[in-house]
């Protein structure tokens, strides 16, 4: 890593912590140059302004999270199994994450173009990974799709995923969130068809 890049790694290091101790709104320029031992003027070389450095630190995390997901996901080798495992990992991911999320939407709900920004980086990510996951298991005959099925399917499982996560941040929990979700690949998986015989 060069230089100029551990300096923004390392102010991008102390402004999440910042965010997600006093917020966005009350975490400022200074705050973020003092706690990573800048000047102000240091930090506007990096960064044009404090929603910059947050949405660096969102996109960081995002693809932080991709990162490990496909790590763990990818040690199982049945697609039916990766798809639950996607699933339980994310709503996991998102439970730890729960209380910053609220603070974050909440402030940001008067950007709302910095917030849709961000989650279509991160929808994209996820729908990627998912097809990849989609497109292995054709691959390996353990499911039958053809192409445009699977970029359809993958996205059908982001946005059912979306919708769990709103209704985690809005309302904090779901009941056997993960029992459901198993369910739900399970149905996707097999059909909701009687099976004839």
């Amino acid at each position: 890593m060069q230089k100029d890049e551990e300096i923004q790694a390392f102010i991008l290091k102390n402004a999440k912590e910042l965010f997600r101790r006093y917020g966005l709104k009350k975490t400022t320029m200074e705050d973020i140059a003092k706690s990573s031992g800048k000047g102000k003027s240091t930090l506007y070389y990096y960064f044009k302004s404090k929603d910059e450095i947050f949405e660096a630190v969102a996109k960081q995390e995002m693809e932080s999270f991709i990162k490990d997901l496909k790590v763990e996901v990818l040690k199982v080798s049945h697609v039916q199994d990766r798809l639950k495992l996607f699933c339980s990992l994310a709503i996991k991911q998102l439970r730890e994450k729960v209380n910053l999320y609220q603070i974050v939407f909440s402030e940001l709900s008067n950007q709302m173009g910095l917030m849709h920004d961000l989650r279509e980086k991160f929808k994209h990510l996820e729908i990627d990974f998912l097809k990849q996951i989609l497109l292995e298991g054709v691959e390996r005959q353990e499911i039958v799709m053809n192409t445009e099925d699977v970029s359809w399917f993958a996205d059908i499982l982001s946005a059912s995923l979306r919708g769990l996560e709103l209704h985690l941040v809005w309302f904090e929990d779901y009941p056997d969130l993960e029992a459901k979700l198993e369910k739900m690949i399970d149905m996707f998986y097999h059909g909701i068809k009687v099976p004839k015989t």
